[in-house]
């Protein structure tokens, strides 16, 4: 047996294992450039404003809808009502206290 040929069965497989590395790092260039691509662009969806700026160098709320005509209710029947609130300002808004809210019994 041929001491040669383990050796050249290395060499073919060292070839190849070179063969493939420019392909590798391409690959992974392009995985890499985009990741970093998406990244950027969900950095920037998540700080564009959502709602357009009303009021400037200021923060403030607007809500959906004013008023809410629930109907009538029973004694003792609970209800909910869903509303959306929006900064519009271009400032960031914190709410520091409880939020008031005002019942007015109609008849």
């Amino acid at each position: 047996m041929d001491q040669r040929h383990p050796r050249r069965y290395q060499k073919q497989r060292k070839n190849r294992r070179q063969n493939r590395r420019p392909l590798l790092y391409a690959i992974g260039g392009l995985l890499f450039f985009l990741l970093t691509f998406l990244g950027l662009k969900a950095i920037g969806e998540a700080t564009a404003p959502k709602a357009p700026i009303i009021v400037k160098g200021a923060p403030s709320l607007a809500v959906d809808q004013k008023k809410v005509d629930l109907g009538t209710i029973k004694l003792g029947e609970t209800v909910s009502y869903k509303f959306t609130l929006t900064n519009v300002g271009d400032q960031p808004l914190k709410i520091t206290e409880e939020p008031y809210t005002e019942l007015i019994e109609g008849c």
